[in-house]
């Protein structure tokens, strides 16, 4: 895989029963535009394996951009008679006595690789995106694609009072376990172009995008936990009724119990009325009639209903998230970085968006020490 790979991505091992998994996972920004990069071993036989490659694929879901494959290295090991390796000529495919265990040791083993990985942030190494038929861009090559921007001045005391961010800090449980501060223990500079969060880090500048950060902390925060079934909402004092055409009431009626475990409680109320009782907590802001018009809009137009491929309640999640989130071009104050920051530090992926796109970049101090010339890093 090459000694930059092996440096930035995560090693793993992980077995259940008579099933164990071991190998080696690229951090998703060193993605494929094909999924010739995943490389798949079952007792030491290289083979090639739809179900596999599927299930590698889905354990990178939510950290890759639309049409992207990883870079994965897999061996699976498990007693000989738990597998049948004679059902291709050229003994290329194989068929598992319990195929669902299999799956669910090595996307077990993958999932967990990725957390470490991702829990490292700004820490670990960040590889730049990098097509097969082109060199990886340096952070100077790529930053020349893009038009300059101009640098607002930093954190300027506004007359107005501050309202409390939406992503602001709200009290947790007494069982609830503070993550530590990865993020949040930055020294933040400033914004750029009041969409880019910039910090300093031992050992570079962090540059955050806002808006994917935050759509990070509203997707995760609408994803029920393990010990969860519902995400926490917040009831309406007024019930908002909703009147939509037929067409919008069958597809709504096959997203309400998608929206419930998010917390966006909708009923029906007769006809093509449905009456909005509650939201999630984190989307408590925003207008309830037209976030259920906006949901509505983008499933018929997605064909998320018609399309047994798609993770309906993944893509309600990215829509309601990408929605309510923050939005380039705001200006924050440091006291709503600080916070988002914090939130950041909470979430399972903090490494992209839902959509899979990068939120943060690193440029170390050796890179801005050989830009300016000079013989070592700032200190």
């Amino acid at each position: 895989f090459g000694a930059r790979l092996l440096k930035s991505g995560e090693s793993f091992t992980h077995e259940s029963g008579p099933v164990s998994v071991s190998g080696f996972v690229a951090p998703p920004e060193m993605n494929r535009a094909t999924s010739h990069n995943i490389y798949t071993f079952v007792n030491n036989r290289f083979i090639r394996d739809t179900l596999l490659n599927r299930t590698m694929i889905k354990a990178y879901q939510g950290l890759l951009p639309p049409d992207r494959y990883p870079m994965v290295f897999a061996m699976i090991s498990l007693p000989p008679h738990e597998v049948d390796v004679n059902v291709h000529p050229t003994k290329s495919e194989v068929r598992f006595r319990n195929a669902s265990m299999v799956l669910n040791v090595l996307r077990e083993g993958i999932v967990n690789a990725l957390n470490t990985l991702q829990k490292k942030g700004w820490d670990r190494p960040l590889v730049v995106y990098e097509t097969e038929s082109k060199a990886t861009p340096s952070w100077r090559e790529t930053a020349s694609k893009y038009q300059p921007m101009d640098i607002s001045p930093f954190f300027e005391k506004d007359q107005r009072p501050t309202p409390a961010p939406e992503y602001a800090e709200s009290p947790r449980s007494s069982q609830s376990v503070e993550k530590e501060g990865i993020f949040s223990s930055l020294e933040v500079i400033g914004q750029l172009g009041d969409s880019y969060i910039l910090c300093e880090a031992p050992d570079g500048l962090v540059i955050i995008d806002q808006h994917a950060a935050h759509e990070r902390i509203i997707y995760d925060s609408l994803s029920a936990k393990n010990d969860q079934k519902y995400t926490v909402s917040q009831l309406l004092l007024t019930p908002q009724p909703l009147d939509l055409l037929p067409n919008e009431a069958n597809v709504l009626s096959e997203l309400l119990p998608y929206l419930e475990t998010m917390g966006l409680q909708v009923e029906p109320f007769g006809g093509n009325t449905f009456v909005i009782k509650a939201v999630p907590t984190c989307l408590e802001n925003d207008d309830p009639k037209t976030l259920v018009n906006d949901l509505i809009s983008e499933a018929v137009s997605g064909g998320w209903i018609r399309e047994e491929k798609i993770d309906v309640g993944i893509k309600l999640r990215q829509a309601m998230a990408c929605k309510a989130a923050v939005k380039a071009n705001s200006r924050l104050s440091k006291e709503e970085i600080i916070a988002l920051l914090r939130k950041l530090d909470q979430t399972d992926n903090p490494a992209t968006c839902p959509h899979g796109r990068p939120l943060w970049w690193k440029i170390t101090n050796d890179e801005i020490a050989r830009f300016f010339k000079r013989g070592h890093s700032p200190v």
